[in-house]
């Protein structure tokens, strides 16, 4: 019950201190980020609102939802700061993908546009974002994001080598190549969870390992994701700040994943619902709406595509090639887990708590398919969790062969 009221605590305070946040950014004159703001829907829309490295699917710029973010910043009159940062509307002139129009018409005060309110965020962008259009654009935003997600990284590297968490340093970095994070800092969206994230994993490295330490510092980042991620890559928030506390641990490690997964899925839904019920009580928000979009996220259709188990393995049996790669990778996983758990089943049963953080991705995307399969670009970087989990898995299981 002491670590339940602290977490209320914890969770009112980033709330009132969210809100606040919010507000304040929310004074700045709109004409003051008018010229950035416009300068950055002129960078996105020639860059292309779907731009993609190389010409690959997975190395998407999601430059949309980067230009409806300015397009929101826009939106927000320092006349009502807090029921417009609320409400979070964006405009666009045709369809959503004139969201850059929509800018230029903010900032030209031409009113022939379409509204549309966002409100089931916090937006949390809004007070780093706001601040920043008033002293440069979207380029100069991608240059800071290198600068600061680089640094960030660096300092988790040195900070894991000195506490000697090799293996988890190492897997750490691995995955974050194998999942192209390099892209990660040219798209404002992308970054907030890898920001998070990474100050989250150097709290893992030198904070306490206690059960009530961890389950009040991961419901507090939970809350932090929940403010500022617009459902990109929640989970590497919990994921690998997870990875890092139990391979510094030597018992007790099923009970810390349990409860240290409960308390970030407390914090995130718990920050995500208050933002519901706060704007339906300054804006009369109709949460339903909120709930509906949730259950459309978790539904089994995606663009008048059958997503079900069912579905997908008829989709998969129209595509043998596809089909026949996704069967050898499952039987060669299979054979090679089963002859590990023979070989090795002490160590097999002692490592299963990162075999099952391994599998945490997967469940994500299951439990989500609609949203998965419509925005894969981006949702595909939790599997980074996957890959450093499973890589922990397999150095501890062979470390003393």
């Amino acid at each position: 019950m002491k670590i339940f009221s602290k977490q209320l605590s914890l969770l009112a305070s980033i709330i009132v201190a969210g809100t606040l946040m919010l507000y304040l950014s929310s004074l700045i004159p709109r004409n003051a980020i008018g010229e950035n703001a416009l300068a950055s829907a002129n960078q996105l829309e020639e860059e292309g609102l779907k731009y993609r490295v190389m010409d690959f699917p997975l190395f998407r710029v999601d430059n949309f939802t980067d230009a409806l973010m300015v397009n929101v910043a826009m939106n927000i009159d320092e006349e009502k700061p807090l029921s417009t940062a609320m409400e979070a509307t964006y405009t666009y002139r045709t369809d959503r993908l004139t969201v850059t129009e929509g800018i230029r018409d903010r900032v030209c005060a031409d009113t022939a546009y379409c509204a549309t309110p966002y409100p089931r965020y916090w937006h949390g962008y809004l007070p780093v974002l706001r601040p920043l259009l008033v002293v440069t654009d979207h380029h100069g935003i991608r240059l800071l994001n290198y600068i600061l997600l680089t640094s960030l990284l660096g300092f988790v590297t040195w900070l894991g080598i000195k506490k000697r968490l090799y293996a988890a340093v190492a897997m750490f970095l691995l995955s974050l190549i194998l999942t192209a994070a390099w892209i990660v800092p040219m798209c404002m969206q992308y970054s907030s969870t890898f920001y998070i994230a990474l100050l989250a994993v150097v709290w893992a490295i030198v904070g306490r390992t206690d059960r009530g330490s961890v389950a009040l510092a991961l419901f507090g980042i939970g809350c932090i994701t929940s403010y500022a991620d617009l459902l990109t890559t929640p989970l590497v928030t919990l994921g690998f700040p997870l990875l890092f506390i139990i391979s510094r641990m030597r018992s007790g490690v099923w009970r810390m994943v349990f409860f240290g997964c409960l308390s970030w899925a407390a914090g995130y839904a718990l920050m995500w619902c208050s933002k519901w019920l706060l704007a339906a009580l300054l804006l009369g928000y109709n949460v339903s709406d909120a709930i509906g979009q949730a259950g459309l996220r978790m539904s089994t259709s995606a663009r008048d595509i059958d997503i079900s188990i069912r579905g997908v393995f008829s989709q998969l049996c129209q595509r043998p090639m596809i089909l026949m790669v996704v069967a050898v990778f499952a039987v060669v996983f299979l054979a090679s887990n089963t002859w590990l758990y023979l070989r090795r089943k002490h160590e097999f049963w002692s490592n299963l708590p990162f075999l099952f953080i391994a599998f945490m991705p997967v469940v994500w995307i299951l439990l989500l398919r609609n949203h998965s399969i419509i925005h894969y670009w981006f949702v595909w970087r939790i599997l980074s969790i996957s890959i450093m989990a499973y890589g922990l898995f397999l150095f501890k299981l062979t470390r003393n062969s």
